[in-house]
């Protein structure tokens, strides 16, 4: 986005990654702002200032639990101009690693708050089933 003049705010917890993120825009000359925070706390951006929002489906999908991807949302809405776009990079059920990363994740999350309706995807037949948790 940056190469095609928006200008980028970038939001990490980890300073390692930060880092390397800057180093990595820096090579390409790209003029990115960088900011260690919370996604579901984004104190340190002003309300309705941003245009769109975009989360990596590995971002959003590694949010731990429903309730905390709810505040995420609610963060992006808060900061989002009215008329802005929220944009979830969401793979296809083809995706490589889709199936596999899904039923990780609803395996090691699902006693944390339980899942009340969602999608299981099977391994067997990479298909969404209804699943409850």
């Amino acid at each position: 986005m940056s190469e095609i003049g928006y200008q980028v705010t970038g939001v990490d917890l980890t300073p390692e990654l930060l880092e390397e993120a800057r180093q990595k825009s820096e090579e390409k000359n790209l003029q990115i702002t960088w900011m260690e925070g919370n996604l579901a706390n984004l104190e340190s951006i002003e309300g309705n200032s941003q245009d769109a929002v975009i989360f990596n489906w590995h971002v959003y999908c590694d949010i731990i639990g429903i309730r905390n991807q709810m505040k995420v949302l609610n963060e992006a809405y808060r900061v989002l101009r009215p008329g802005g776009q929220l944009i979830l990079d969401m793979p296809t059920q083809d995706a490589p690693g889709y199936a596999e990363h899904i039923i990780e994740y609803r395996v090691k999350h699902q006693s944390e708050e339980g899942y009340q309706d969602g999608m299981f995807v099977s391994p067997a037949d990479e298909k969404g089933v209804p699943f409850k948790g």
